[in-house]
């Protein structure tokens, strides 16, 4: 069996009349991404040939080399990106997704076949994520003619402290290239401001306190509270002995 040096994502690209979504979620210890392909029948492709050329498994390490099987066939110790797909009518789509670990995205096949060159970066010390590729742009669209668009979704609890996005919406920053808008990727985020929750038992510590001194506070009012009844209970007990002992006398000398 001929085997060969496949690039990986380009193969998934590979031939299409077609357009792609890549939803990359950044965080402290993950990078969570996923790459969606709609691929479309054209006089020159059936679905079903659309079908086989997707690869059902793509290492997730770019240095990863694989056999060219047919089928394709997964290699012990291997980690590959989990495949989904539904019918789109006159096509399919695809979605290739998993979690990497921060420290290891910089070797994804997904940014590693899309640019020359690519840089990652959490700096503890400044308090910063970087994440950039080369300008040259996407290098997909010299090679896949048929490649009409690629939209990236890059998001994370961070704030944004400065990128290239074409817009974005939330924490959401989109980049929609294509042979006319083909550029690089910049986004800076920091990671002092963000929404994410670092333990949520010291959140929770705040207002336990609070409790308490209301409590103590309720503590402190009900000594009081008990005295008032107990000296009105007294004094209404007295007046009342006073008045059946007066009664007793009056009745004595009548």
């Amino acid at each position: 069996m001929k085997k060969k040096i496949l690039m990986l994502i380009m193969l998934v690209f590979l031939l299409c009349g077609c357009n792609a979504k890549v939803d990359i979620k950044i965080d402290k210890y993950t990078v969570d991404e996923t790459i969606t392909i709609n691929d479309y029948a054209n006089v020159d492709t059936t679905k079903d040939m659309i079908l086989a050329k997707y690869r059902k498994y793509i290492p997730v390490d770019s240095s990863v080399i694989v056999p060219d099987t047919e089928p394709d066939e997964r290699i012990s110790g291997v980690k590959y990106y989990t495949r989904t797909y539904n019918d789109v009518g006159n096509g399919y789509s695809f979605v290739y997704k998993y979690n990497h670990n921060f420290d290891e995205y910089y070797t994804s096949t997904g940014i590693k076949s899309a640019y020359k060159s690519s840089y990652l970066n959490y700096d503890r010390v400044d308090n910063k994520i970087i994440v950039s590729t080369d300008n040259s742009g996407m290098i997909l669209f010299d090679q896949y003619k048929d490649l009409s668009s690629v939209k990236v979704n890059i998001s994370s609890d961070y704030e944004v402290i400065d990128s290239n996005a074409d817009y974005h919406n939330g924490d959401v920053y989109t980049w929609n290239l294509s042979r006319t808008n083909n550029k690089g990727i910049y986004i800076e985020y920091n990671t002092k401001t963000s929404t994410l929750v670092e333990d949520p038992e010291e959140e929770e510590e705040e207002p336990v306190i609070e409790d308490e001194e209301e409590e103590e506070e309720i503590e402190d009012e009900i000594p009081i509270e008990l005295a008032l009844i107990v000296v009105l209970l007294a004094l209404f007990g007295f007046i009342l002995i006073v008045l059946v002992v007066n009664k007793i006398d009056k009745r004595k000398y009548n």
